[in-house]
């Protein structure tokens, strides 16, 4: 586990390996569903069309045409538009110093080759939200989001915030793939969209630091969200649950025991509950891997 201390003005910094002292701590105070488990808010279908709107909004009309790209050859294009609220803008300003958006798209952009750009917008909707939007082709991370769960994260807040972030992206992004690429969900898209980020995290040279940060994310979501008085849009429209929570976590842990070792814990991945985590990543990586590859860099 690579822990990061974090102030709300300040930035992420990087820290010796090895301590889950945050992760139980996050742990303890309040846990998902992406990925993961990202589960970001979506009605029928897995995806949301945003606050009961049938068009797009004016800035997701500009952010896909400046986000214009060749088939195939789609990124993931982050714009902010600037917090309504001195919350949300607060919120603004710390996913900014942090890059929490900019690196996920970093990340996704060296993986996935999308077929057009799609634009990641960071915004005021007056929901607590964020979630994939079929009719404008686009990812919302709505600000309220980050302001309602935070307090889940302590004082000043765990690491996880980040990570919950990216995984939330991540998780819409695939209702997005699945949309994009008319790809199969068999009927249960939100476990298929599990294990489709699950996959896209852990294939090729995946970056552990920011997966694992992904994990303490949900860790504390999955948590908060069992809770009848933390529950927000996004949680609403999930089954966020720690049995859903250890399921990803054990595909992550799968994918590689030795390297993600630190996920074993009481309040992330029993260890009773890691044993066949190899083998259920296999078959979820399987079918996963195959789907994925006409798509991946």
């Amino acid at each position: 586990m690579r822990t990061r201390a974090r102030t709300w003005n300040g930035s992420w910094r990087g820290a010796p390996a090895g301590t889950r002292a945050v992760r139980r701590a996050a742990g303890a105070a309040v846990l998902a569903a992406v990925l993961g488990l990202a589960s970001a808010g979506c009605s029928s279908g897995g995806a949301r069309s945003g606050s009961g709107a049938a068009e797009p909004s004016a800035d997701t009309a500009a952010a896909q045409a400046r986000a214009a790209a060749p088939a195939g050859k789609g990124e993931l294009v982050v714009s902010f538009t600037e917090g309504l609220t001195a919350a949300d803008r607060e919120t603004e300003a710390f996913l900014r110093k942090n890059k929490a958006l900019e690196d996920i798209a970093a990340y996704v952009n060296r993986r996935v080759a999308l077929p057009y750009n799609v634009p990641v917008e960071a915004k005021s909707c007056g929901t607590t939200d964020a979630y994939w939007d079929p009719t404008a082709r686009a990812i919302t991370y709505c600000y309220e989001f980050l302001g309602r769960v935070e307090p889940a994260f302590g004082t000043p807040p765990g690491p996880g915030l980040v990570g919950l972030t990216q995984g939330v992206v991540v998780h819409a992004l695939g209702h997005g793939l699945i949309a994009m690429n008319g790809l199969s969900s068999d009927g249960d898209e939100e476990e298929a969209v599990d294990q489709l980020s699950a996959t896209l995290l852990t294939t090729g040279d995946d970056d552990k630091r920011l997966v694992s940060g992904i994990v303490d994310g949900w860790a504390v979501m999955a948590r908060q969200d069992a809770r009848s008085d933390a529950r927000t849009a996004f949680a609403d429209d999930h089954a966020v649950d720690e049995k859903r929570f250890h399921a990803w976590a054990c595909w992550v842990y799968g994918s590689d025991p030795e390297g993600y070792a630190d996920l074993i814990a009481p309040d992330v991945l029993p260890e009773k509950r890691s044993k066949g985590c190899e083998q259920a990543y296999k078959e979820v990586a399987k079918t996963w891997g195959k789907a994925l590859e006409p798509y991946l860099k």
